[in-house]
């Protein structure tokens, strides 16, 4: 593709000056960012590989070591000979500002890549192409930083230890679920996991996941900005339930207008907390895919979001409509972990469970009673599933407390933590807690 010699979308000068500088100093390529597609010059990227090929051989770079693996290659005349690399070394002063050509680099690439998909989706939108979705979200991964995904020995090393060290100190948690039982079990949720929460209806699976958003809004030690998508409950629900949840409200009384005093305190003590949170929701039924991604994408740019929740995984529509349910589903959970690696955050998802399990005279749900999709076994690093046995036992020994069994759990081990359930205020504590 020839976008002509505008600077705006290439730059010669940054690219030729960024190989100079590892002429200059060959450790540069630990600290570097860039990929050979990165260069918009071919003969760069060319020179750029050699380069990535001697550092990997553990070998200075240098304009010996340079030459030489050009002629191993025949690739040699095809950059311009040996007076091409001096020129790139004698017009390289310095390696002192190399973060900044390597990002001008990286600037004009992602500039490039846009002009490129704005073009493309012109060309698509006039053929009657329903792709605004696809093009917003490609858009919106331009725009996340370049990362290293090559390590060698050391950096595994040193990444191990850094992580050791912020276990030791207690200062990496998870986001936290606000129920000291089960960050006692799982450390909260962790950046870049998948977290599927299942259950059968009307076990309180949303109240649960509500509960988790309030403990994240309420950490003390980080402040969090949450998004929650939700294809079930529109935004007046949702806000509603959060505060009857946060203020100690009874539900019922909230929706048949016989709040007291005492309850409009309290009432007002929470809606002033939510005002004061980073809470965003996004409320459309029938949510698709792409759209959880888009939206996803941009909350992590304009309010850095660190935690995102949907309600539920069974509700959100697939790329293809007009594959198989399971196919969609089974998508969509590759999609919500890959949306959780990239954006560097754990996605908590709800998820329907079976009706097969009530069948069973134990009907409490296992990994395999998730509706629709063997891929969310896979791909998630943490299930759980959500059981009251009040809900089928009315005379239940366990009335008023709730069951979460961690049948999957990448971090640490599998079982079951006990909650209690206060249904009034659709609220989950621990069993220790004042009531």
């Amino acid at each position: 593709m020839d976008f002509g010699i505008s600077s705006k979308l290439y730059s010669h000068e940054s690219e030729a000056t960024v190989l100079g500088c590892l002429l200059l100093n060959s450790s540069l390529m630990n600290q570097i960012s860039l990929s050979a597609g990165h260069f918009y010059s071919q003969i760069h990227g060319i020179i750029y590989s050699a380069c990535q090929a001697i550092h990997m051989r553990k070998e200075r770079i240098d304009l010996i070591t340079l030459q030489t693996e050009l002629e191993q290659r025949d690739q040699l005349d095809r950059v311009g000979g040996f007076a091409y690399l001096v020129e790139i070394a004698k017009n390289t002063p310095s390696a002192a500002n190399f973060s900044a050509y390597e990002a001008t680099v990286i600037d004009r690439y992602i500039k490039r890549n846009a002009w490129s998909l704005v073009r493309d989706a012109a060309e698509r939108l006039e053929r009657g192409e329903d792709c605004s979705d696809e093009i917003a979200s490609a858009l919106m991964r331009l725009s996340q930083p370049v990362g290293r995904y090559e390590h060698g020995p050391e950096d595994i090393a040193r990444a191990a230890i850094d992580a050791i060290e912020k276990y030791q100190l207690g200062t990496d948690m998870g986001v936290t679920y606000g129920i000291s039982e089960l960050d006692a079990a799982t450390n909260g949720a962790h950046n870049s996991d998948l977290v599927i929460v299942a259950a059968r209806p009307a076990m309180g699976k949303t109240a649960l996941l509500l509960n988790m958003i309030l403990g994240a809004l309420d950490c003390k030690v980080n402040k969090h900005s949450v998004g929650f998508i939700s294809a079930e409950m529109p935004v007046a629900q949702i806000g509603t339930r959060i505060c009857c949840i946060d203020g100690r409200v009874n539900s019922h009384k909230m929706r048949t207008g016989a709040l007291d005093d005492a309850d409009w305190g309290r009432l007002s003590g929470a809606t002033g907390r939510l005002i004061g949170s980073q809470m965003w929701v996004y409320d459309k039924s029938g949510v698709t895919i792409g759209e959880v991604e888009r939206i996803a994408r941009r909350w992590k740019h304009e309010h850095g979001l660190t935690a995102l929740y949907l309600d539920y995984l069974q509700r959100i529509k697939g790329a293809n409509p007009n594959a198989a349910r399971w196919e969609q589903v089974g998508d969509n959970v590759m999609r919500l972990k890959e949306l959780a690696r990239e954006l560097d955050i754990p996605v908590i998802c709800l998820a329907q469970v079976n009706r097969a399990c009530e069948e069973r005279s134990n009907k409490r749900p296992g990994m395999g009673d998730i509706a629709n999709s063997s891929e969310v076994e896979k791909e998630a690093d943490q299930i759980l599933t959500l059981y009251r046995d009040d809900v089928y036992n009315e005379d239940s020994h366990d009335k008023g407390t709730a069951e979460i069994n961690f049948v999957k759990n990448r971090h640490g081990p599998t079982g079951v933590v006990r909650l209690r359930w206060q249904a009034p205020f659709m609220r989950f504590t621990g069993l220790m807690e004042d009531y």
